[in-house]
């Protein structure tokens, strides 16, 4: 008995990713050139089903091998054994910053918030807009975080593609008690040796008035008194 045993052959695709944006990921060239175990002058024809994929995910690179033909352009498939080893075509999140607004007023017992956002690094796709919402509102001076608890992207059809994005939300400045001219920033002095220099309150607020200034709101941290100087309340996000 002779036989003759099918000679197997490997088509192997590529492995492809990008980040999104809103265009169809595809292998353009298919380009197969390591087919060690093809015989030599033969050649394959290709075709569709091909992989493809536009949001964030993965999918096989697939095609399907229609034909080999020989040197003489007869087909010879039948005498092969196909094995695909399919690449992933994958798209990552396209990473985008919002970044909060601020505002500010000086203490009246309403609230304040402030609900203005922008987009920092201009990756945000042509077409599509963002909505923020759920942000913070206060009452009190102090210092706040200008947060948004969430953000929907929507494309030009109104479709929610929020999914295809990774959002990071940075918030811009925030709500503060301080000096208007000195934003509210804290200074170090050294530790206090005359206690005298000292006043305290019937509440247990601290103040320090020497050389005709004034700060109050001192806490003692590892031997040093840091200090706020404060000319007036301010509400400032």
């Amino acid at each position: 008995m002779i036989s003759v045993i099918k000679r197997d052959v490997v088509f192997k695709t590529k492995d492809i990713q990008k980040e999104y944006d809103g265009q169809v990921l595809k292998d353009e060239t298919h380009d197969l050139k390591e087919l060690p175990n093809l015989v030599s002058n033969h050649t394959y024809k290709i075709s569709g089903p091909y992989g493809e994929i536009t949001n964030v995910g993965e999918v096989e690179n697939t095609l399907t091998v229609t034909d080999i033909l020989d040197s003489s352009n007869k087909s010879v498939i039948d005498n092969y054994n196909i094995i695909y080893e399919y690449g992933i075509l994958k798209v990552v999140p396209r990473t985008i910053t919002i970044e909060s607004g601020s505002a500010e007023k000086i203490y009246d017992g309403l609230a304040l918030n402030c609900e203005k956002t922008s987009v920092v690094d201009n990756k945000l796709l042509k077409g599509h807009q963002y909505k923020a919402s759920g942000f913070i509102s206060v009452t009190d001076a102090g210092i706040y975080e200008n947060t948004f608890a969430e953000c929907y992207i929507y494309d030009e059809f109104n479709q929610d593609v929020t999914y295809n994005y990774e959002i990071i939300k940075y918030n811009l400045l925030k709500q503060s008690v301080g000096d208007n001219e000195l934003d509210s920033e804290w200074f170090q002095i050294p530790a206090l040796t005359n206690i005298e220099e000292l006043n305290v309150d019937d509440f247990g607020n601290v103040s320090y008035h020497k050389n005709n200034v004034s700060l109050i709101f001192l806490n003692e941290c590892e031997g040093f008194f840091y200090e706020k100087k404060i000319s007036k309340k301010i509400c400032r996000i």
